[in-house]
């Protein structure tokens, strides 16, 4: 059973999403670190998926008063990619200078990518939702077929 995961992809096949394996790439805490590695891996046609944690005021807002500035970890975006493309995730990050200028490009990508993209995912979502709806009531039949007998 597919569980629910909060977050964001910039996959848009949830069917394919839902068939992937994860694995942890880095934390990330700037915006301009995603802004970076979400435009390298476009170029790249890599996925990836992420997770924020928010902060540890929101998280433990006691806690948080306990604990020492420097303990505060536990904020920022988890990013996920496919287990089988992780050394590809790896090395394409691993040079904090080409995030950094791929960042500065990424602000120049026009609105249309983004758009195309949505409305794409959106279209992949309807489909997904009707293939979904025909399991169910596929599997609501069979469970029901064996109280007609």
């Amino acid at each position: 059973m597919a569980q629910y995961r909060r977050g964001f992809t910039t996959m848009d096949d949830l069917e394919k999403f839902e068939n992937t394996e994860w694995t942890f790439l880095k934390n990330i805490k700037m915006q301009w670190e995603y802004d970076g590695m979400a435009y390298i891996f476009r170029e790249a046609n890599l996925p990836l998926y992420g997770k924020p944690l928010g902060s540890m005021k929101e998280n433990h807002p006691y806690l948080s008063v306990m604990m020492p500035r420097r303990r505060n970890e536990n904020y920022g975006v988890n990013i996920y990619v496919p287990l089988s493309r992780l050394k590809e995730a790896k090395r394409l990050t691993n040079n904090v200078d080409e995030v950094r200028r791929a960042a500065e490009l990424e602000e120049e990508v026009p609105q249309e990518v983004y758009s195309n993209f949505r409305k794409k995912a959106l279209e992949n979502k309807d489909i997904y939702c009707a293939k979904k709806k025909e399991r169910r009531y596929a599997k609501l039949n069979n469970m029901l077929s064996v109280f007609k007998k």
